[in-house]
């Protein structure tokens, strides 16, 4: 078994996702990312973490998909092995008042938000159950712990919001298996 951590970091082919994996690699971890088809490409971040981790593995995915998540986990094991720390990054943003928004943005965001959130923890759990370790980190939005209204963020700050609370109660469910879950 390998010494060092396998973590997975969604979204990371840019931005902060990005940072993340090099961090997590240069703390010595084996470093899964994924990035959007058509999006980002992820050879940036794989040029800046392949030198912590020579076999650094990116995997294009669709999050808007729930069955994506599955997907991506497997293929991600049965390259590298079990997935210990899940970093997920991955959340569309519409910034649109509820007057303009249609049901396609609601989908959009609450699939593509909090859906992953909850396909990627069906996902990477029954693995760390099994070995008693995991961590979890989602990322909310500023106020959606608090339910902080904000003009033009009624879907997405809905959704995020979700995810903060999914994120409390499955903390709170999964801390006896030794799993952390953080937002």
């Amino acid at each position: 078994m390998p010494a060092s951590r396998l973590a997975l970091v969604t979204g990371a082919g840019a931005g902060l996702a990005k940072g993340i994996a090099l961090r997590l690699a240069e703390r010595g971890d084996r470093i899964a990312l994924t990035y959007r088809t058509g999006g980002t490409p992820p050879d940036a971040t794989l040029a800046l973490v392949r030198p912590h981790d020579a076999d650094a593995l990116a995997v294009a995915a669709d999050f808007s998909r729930f069955e994506a998540a599955a997907e991506v986990v497997r293929t991600i094991e049965a390259t590298r092995g079990p997935i210990d720390v899940l970093v997920h990054a991955v959340g569309p943003i519409v910034v649109k008042r509820f007057a303009r928004a249609n049901p396609g943005d609601y989908r959009a965001m609450v699939e593509a938000n909090l859906g992953s959130a909850v396909a990627l923890a069906f996902a990477v759990l029954p693995g760390m159950r099994e070995r008693c370790y995991g961590r979890i980190v989602f990322f909310g939005m500023n106020g959606s712990s608090v339910t902080q209204p904000a003009r033009g963020m009624t879907l997405y700050g809905a959704a995020k919001s979700g995810v903060v609370a999914f994120a409390r109660a499955l903390a709170l469910e999964e801390a006896s298996s030794g799993i952390s879950v953080n937002i």
